[in-house]
């Protein structure tokens, strides 16, 4: 009998039972896809949001196993996507380049909860989504928001 290991506990959004809309995040080239989870009425008063990174070679679904987590914490969670992951627009040479230039469309996905009343933010990031997470929480203008990470398997060098 033959198996695989793997991370995806959850394929699709639908299968967590929570509540989710398909939201649109204006990224360099183009619209970069992300699933949005509200926190429960009442539960959120503090403004807080969960951003869910996935890793090289992933998808969306990857970070769902996360949004259970930051639901009970009353976090707002927003599952992105980024250049050359399949869902976003691709960049101009169409290859990943470790985080360096990624972390812009985390940012942008920053930059849109900020713009629907996020107050702070916790960076939840998988293996290179880990790595985009470090590099935007030092490099956003934003950054400040940023009170927390939550990162699985970070990469601090790439060699």
């Amino acid at each position: 009998m033959a198996g695989i290991w793997s991370g995806y506990v959850y394929s699709k959004p639908e299968q967590l039972g929570l509540r989710y809309q398909d939201v649109e995040i204006p990224v360099a080239n183009g619209v970069a896809p992300a699933w949005r989870f509200d926190a429960s009425a009442g539960v959120n008063a503090s403004g807080g949001w969960a951003i869910h990174i996935h890793g090289m070679g992933g998808k969306r679904a990857g970070t769902l196993r996360g949004i259970p987590v930051a639901s009970r914490l009353g976090l707002t969670s927003l599952v992105v996507s980024f250049r050359n992951d399949g869902d976003a627009p691709p960049s101009y040479d169409r290859r990943y380049s470790l985080g360096q230039t990624e972390w812009h469309d985390v940012e942008a996905g920053i930059n849109y909860a900020i713009s629907h009343g996020a107050e702070r933010i916790v960076l939840f990031g998988w293996s290179l989504g880990a790595a985009i997470a470090l590099q935007a929480a030092a490099l956003s203008p934003d950054s400040s928001r940023v009170t927390g990470m939550v990162l699985d398997a970070p990469v601090f060098d790439w060699r």
